[in-house]
């Protein structure tokens, strides 16, 4: 399993997560998905302990090495925080998580390499959540009844500095496009302060996920 990353993160801003669980968290659903990044939050403990209990977090495996073990060692951590885990990049350890997320280009053609099997084989409570860029997406996630769907690029990102994002009227209508079709919606991508969740209240997401809201913002709401 792969050790945590020497470099110091930020704290995690309680601040940002409380409001986003204030605004997003009144219908039951998790009002926040954490995410671990390979170069800024890699570990999965660590995003762990920085995400409030019932709320969700992405390990994006990709390319690590590892084990049945592994994975199921952090679904317990996961489950003592009453979180759930899902897992990116390693579709057949996915099974021994609570849950998988897919890359945007999975959903083209899902069932092939052991991506997402018929949803009848899965445990009743097996999640799945996928990226979703545009309103093609959102149809193709729910074709292949996915639970739920990350829009982004929400707001400027760190990880693509002067890429286009989506904004919040255009993420308003995705958020729509994806409730039409029985998914809930995250929005995804540069949420770092308090400003930014008040600036998605009335888009119609579920609520908000990513690495930054695990980070204390260093930009001033």
């Amino acid at each position: 399993m792969p050790q945590g990353s020497e470099n110091k993160i930020s704290t995690p801003s309680a601040a940002l997560i409380a409001r986003a669980a204030h605004r997003f968290g009144a219908h039951g659903a998790p009002a926040v998905i954490g995410m671990t990044d390979p170069a800024r939050l890699p570990d999965p403990e660590r995003a762990l302990a920085a995400l409030p209990p019932g709320n969700i977090l992405i390990w994006r495996a990709y390319g690590e090495a590892l084990s049945r073990r592994d994975v199921r060692h952090v679904a317990r951590l996961a489950e003592n925080r009453n979180c759930l885990l899902l897992l990116a990049g390693q579709p057949r350890l996915a099974m021994h998580a609570h849950g998988m997320h897919l890359a945007e280009r999975r959903l083209i053609d899902p069932f092939t390499d052991g991506y997402l099997m018929d949803r009848r084989s899965h445990r009743p409570d097996f999640i799945v959540t996928a990226a979703a860029h545009s309103e093609v997406a959102i149809r193709r996630a729910a074709n292949t009844q996915v639970d739920a769907v990350l829009i982004s690029p929400v707001f400027a990102t760190e990880s693509h500095p002067g890429a286009p994002h989506l904004g919040v009227i255009r993420t308003a209508s995705l958020a729509r496009n994806a409730s039409a079709l029985g998914l809930a919606a995250y929005a995804l991508g540069g949420i770092t302060t308090e400003s930014d969740v008040r600036r998605l209240t009335q888009t119609g997401v579920t609520g908000i996920a990513g690495i930054g809201v695990l980070q204390a913002g260093n930009r001033q709401a």
